[in-house]
């Protein structure tokens, strides 16, 4: 059985990258939904990575980071959209695909439904469920980042028309 504890420890001490510049390592796409995984609480140590609640006793001890009814909801999504990537939802290549269609443990062998910077981008939140990492430190910007929001100037533009009166006079004479 696959252990994520040790896995999602593995790909935060793997990183060739601050937490704080991640965005650039994996992309924009997967990225910013870890964000929204964080921001909507999902990933908080010791909570369920497809609601956001408590976990069950137990369950971060055997490395689950979803409850047994959560991970077969997501097991059953995943069967029902083999073309999905399960973490963004965009299309899979066709490679990832012909392995959903291979024989194999679908409990235990999962890595086809997703891209490869939005499994690193699932496995870095379920690392903050774990707590080898704060979920803050995702959501930190580094300093190459662009500012995204922020305060904005607004300007005001008057447009007048002008009329020129007419040279001809009406019957032209």
């Amino acid at each position: 059985m696959c252990d994520y504890n040790l896995l999602s420890q593995t790909t935060v001490q793997a990183l060739p990258v601050p937490l704080g510049i991640v965005r650039g390592y994996l992309g924009p796409i997967a990225h910013n939904k870890l964000l929204q995984v964080v921001r909507s609480g999902q990933s908080r140590p010791g909570h369920d990575l497809f609601d956001g609640k408590l976990l069950p006793d137990g369950c971060l001890a055997k490395g689950h980071y979803m409850s047994p009814q959560n991970f077969q909801r997501v097991l059953t999504r995943m069967n029902a959209q083999p073309h999905r990537c399960q973490w963004c939802g965009g299309s899979l290549p066709a490679s990832l695909i012909r392995q959903h269609q291979q024989p194999h443990d679908h409990r235990e062998h999962i890595l086809h439904h997703f891209h490869a910077e939005c499994w690193k981008a699932r496995l870095l939140a379920v690392a903050a469920i774990f707590g080898h990492i704060r979920p803050e430190q995702l959501l930190a910007r580094g300093s190459s980042q662009r500012r995204q929001g922020g305060l904005r100037e607004t300007i005001t533009v008057t447009v007048k028309k002008v009329f020129k009166p007419n040279r001809w006079p009406p019957n032209r004479k």
